[in-house]
């Protein structure tokens, strides 16, 4: 330790002793020199042997502390012996509640973490551990690894709405830019299938469309000049806040989803693959809102569907069928399985009933049944680590166009391996701007299929919700879904129904809240919080009597 200290007066730095890590902010020099670039704390430990309730309190205290003499955009560094930070990263890995659980107490101090890394003995050869079991003895420190915590990006609803404003056309602008170069891998991959379908110019056209933004202007111009029957129109600025008497929107949610959804005021497919040149290939994309949406994490209320329309110059439908099946097949390395069914009884209008199978819950609005000869549907569901990610077509024709509908999000979780949609709505910046650097070195390198997110092994914490119903109006699922999400914003990653208790006329439901989030610093006591909210509201506003 001597030694240490040397060289860093050497150096020209401070060296300071006895400074309590749990008040930082309370040291009189540290207080002068603030705030801080990077907090480094190795290997803490309050002595003793086991104690690990301490060890997560002198953590938390620890974080809360650093939050107060670090620059906003400063980094916190913790190192930690092997198997005490209750991260995948340790090897094994203990069991959650026998760890100090190091994420869920940086929490505390508003810190995600971002990077694990190998604590490497070699560029700290100067270090020498002590202090086993409160002695003069050293540890052991193979396996350590060293956690890098960042600030928690500010929330919405905590900025002034100039910077509200700003960040949101921040975000649309860089959703847009990660869009445009996943929509090309996909358009290049498709044609190198197609081109025996189709001329030069068409390959040409294919291989040359106009990038995401374009692809939603287009479908706007369509909509716009050949919507005569309203009903058609899927509207998608306009949301319909059910239900209808929108009180109090703590997570900013909703004010959330209009600004990401600012793009056109409308999109309608039917007069896209009505009015679309048949001479060409071409490609629009649209936004679709879910009105009736559960919370998943492969599923939004808002996402991204493309429309890809063709010529059918004598081609088989089978083989078109094939040939994107194929494409997206490849593209998501998943090992060309492939899956389809065609049935001449199906339309639009039918597989909008069919859950996971559709194409989206709004499926009836768009009301092209009648143009419809058939109907294909292909479904591949990814397991990763803790979810199942679906990826789904629907295929149709009408005359001499043939037509294939896709979800971009369920595209982009296959291909990243992203395991939580929500990441892709996620208002963190710097997410975006990885994505957006890990995009441009993928378009360069096709190996590159796997992207972490920015924040890492986020907590998760699980709060059980039972109610009575009310004996005067019918439970309505959706209105209550919505409630949740409006009260609980992106923190709840799931919710599902358990159980269905009859007790005379009187019925009872039992439903499983797992919150985690998958940008923000939720701790404990924020999800506690947020479940209360959630009882008091279903009270007041949906007549539930919680029990």
């Amino acid at each position: 330790m001597t030694k240490v200290c040397d060289r860093q007066l050497k150096n020209g730095a401070t060296v300071l002793y006895r400074v309590d890590a749990t008040k930082l902010e309370s040291h009189t020099c540290l207080s002068q020199l603030k705030p801080f670039d990077c907090i480094i704390f190795q290997f803490p430990h309050v002595g003793g042997k086991g104690n690990i309730k301490k060890n997560r309190n002198l953590l938390k205290d620890f974080f809360i502390s650093a939050s107060k003499v670090l620059s906003q955009d400063g980094m916190v560094l913790v190192t930690l012996c092997n198997g005490q930070g209750g991260t995948p990263m340790d090897n094994p890995q203990r069991e959650w509640n026998n760890s100090w659980q190091i994420v869920a107490m940086a929490t505390y101090g508003d810190f995600i973490l971002t990077q694990t890394i190998p604590f490497d003995k070699v560029k700290w050869h100067l270090y020498q551990s002590t202090g086993y079991r409160s002695q003069d003895k050293s540890f052991n420190f193979v396996g350590a690894v060293m956690h890098i915590f960042h600030r928690s990006p500010s929330h919405p609803e905590s900025l002034g709405t100039d910077k509200k404003n700003k960040m949101y056309s921040r975000i649309h602008d860089l959703q847009k830019q990660s869009y445009a170069i996943v929509m090309k891998l996909f358009f290049e991959a498709l044609g190198e299938h197609l081109q025996h379908n189709m001329d030069m110019n068409g390959r040409d056209n294919l291989e040359g469309s106009a990038p995401y933004d374009e692809y939603l202007q287009l479908g706007t111009e369509y909509a716009e000049e050949n919507n005569q029957n309203k009903e058609t129109t899927l509207n998608i600025q306009k949301l319909s806040l059910h239900p209808s008497e929108q009180k109090e929107n703590p997570s900013g949610f909703v004010d959330y989803i209009r600004a990401m959804d600012g793009i056109q005021d409308h999109c309608c497919i039917r007069s896209f693959v009505q009015n679309v040149s048949v001479g060409r290939i071409t490609s629009v994309g649209v936004k679709l809102f879910h009105e009736t949406c559960p919370i998943s994490s492969f599923i939004y209320p808002i996402m991204h569907y493309v429309t890809l329309t063709m010529p059918r110059r004598g081609s088989d439908f089978k083989d078109f069928q094939e040939n994107v099946v194929r494409s997206l097949d490849e593209l998501c390395l998943t090992g060309n399985n492939l899956a389809t069914t065609e049935s001449k009884e199906y339309s639009l209008n039918s597989l909008g009933s069919c859950d996971l199978e559709t194409l989206c819950d709004d499926c009836q609005k768009i009301n092209i049944e009648d143009d419809c000869e058939e109907v294909s549907f292909y479904r591949k569901v990814v397991e990763g680590d803790s979810c199942t990610v679906p990826l789904s077509c629907t295929f149709f024709q009408r005359g001499n166009r043939m037509s294939v509908v896709f979800c971009l999000e369920n595209f982009v979780m296959n291909k990243f391996k992203i395991q939580d949609i929500r990441v892709l709505w996620s208002s963190d910046e710097r997410w975006w701007q990885k994505f957006l650097r890990f995009l441009s070195g993928c378009d360069k390198n096709r190996d590159k299929c796997y992207i972490e997110p920015f924040s890492l092994y986020p907590p998760s914490y699980v709060h059980d919700l039972s109610f009575w119903e009310s004996l005067e109006k019918e439970f309505d699922e959706n209105a209550f879904i919505f409630l949740v999400r409006e009260v609980t914003g992106d923190s709840v990653r799931e919710l599902y129904l358990v159980e269905v208790y009859q007790l005379g006329e009187r019925k009872s439901r039992w439903y499983r809240m797992i919150y985690q989030s998958c940008d923000q610093a939720l701790t404990s006591h924020d999800a506690g919080r947020l479940q209360m909210i959630v009882r008091k509201s279903i009270k007041e506003r949906l007549d539930l009597t919680p029990r």
